[in-house]
């Protein structure tokens, strides 16, 4: 005898919400603005977008779009991220500029910017205690779980990412990451976005916290400042 009980068609992915779209593309534009400008150091034009991150990212927890804030567990896990991350830092920009002399020559302009107006340990300080942090709580903050609650067609931000890494919502997050700063005309900086968003990622999924992302970025940034590569 045939079942009279009609079976549910598959749940459709949550929609992203369009006002994140919205300020993501603004604050990008934004960014290559006062990237370009020559009356804006870099490192204020870190710290100015990255308070634009950060207002999002307080808007996304304000409408609980963004799940509660969390310290993780395992944070001891930055350490080796951070070892592993360095060394391929350090190894690729030489390979790539032996390959395209362009990438050098945009990390070094990109320090030595940088560094002009303050001291290479000032940078590295604000970098680490300031920007990155306020980086982190947008990026793998509210955008990997929304992000993830997409691909992975969870009902609420980090429902089936809680417990276990979704690879799907790290290179999501880090695709536009990467994508933020393709206005910039950096391939220095997209190519570090690029390896920060898997490492600092997959922090955030593993420990279910910010503590290990914003210690493994603040740590990263503050190297690049006081021991460029280039």
């Amino acid at each position: 005898m045939p079942s009279s009980a009609t079976s549910s068609p598959p749940a459709s992915p949550p929609l992203f919400p369009a006002w994140l779209v919205a300020g993501t593309v603004v604050t990008s534009g934004v960014w290559a603005l006062l990237y370009h400008s020559q009356r804006t150091s870099i490192l204020a034009a870190g710290a100015i977008v990255a308070l634009m991150l950060l207002v999002l990212a307080i808007v996304a927890r304000v409408t609980s779009q963004a799940p509660p804030w969390s310290v993780g567990h395992d944070v001891w896990l930055a350490l080796p991220v951070i070892v592993v991350h360095l060394a391929v830092s350090y190894a690729a920009i030489p390979i790539a500029t032996a390959i395209l002399p362009l990438v050098g020559e945009q990390a070094a302009a990109l320090v030595a910017t940088a560094t002009t107006q303050w001291s290479p340990m000032v940078v590295a300080l604000l970098s680490a205690l300031l920007v990155a942090p306020m980086e982190e709580e947008f990026w793998r903050g509210t955008m990997q779980p929304r992000l993830g609650q997409v691909v992975d067609h969870a009902d609420r931000p980090g429902d089936r990412v809680r417990g276990r890494v979704s690879w799907r919502a790290i290179l999501a997050t880090t695709g536009v990451f990467c994508l933020f700063h393709v206005p910039t005309g950096n391939i220095a900086l997209v190519g570090a976005s690029l390896l920060g968003g898997i490492a600092w990622g997959w922090l955030h999924a593993r420990t279910e916290g910010m503590v290990a992302p914003v210690l493994a970025h603040g740590t990263w940034t503050a190297a690049m400042a006081l021991f460029p590569p280039i």
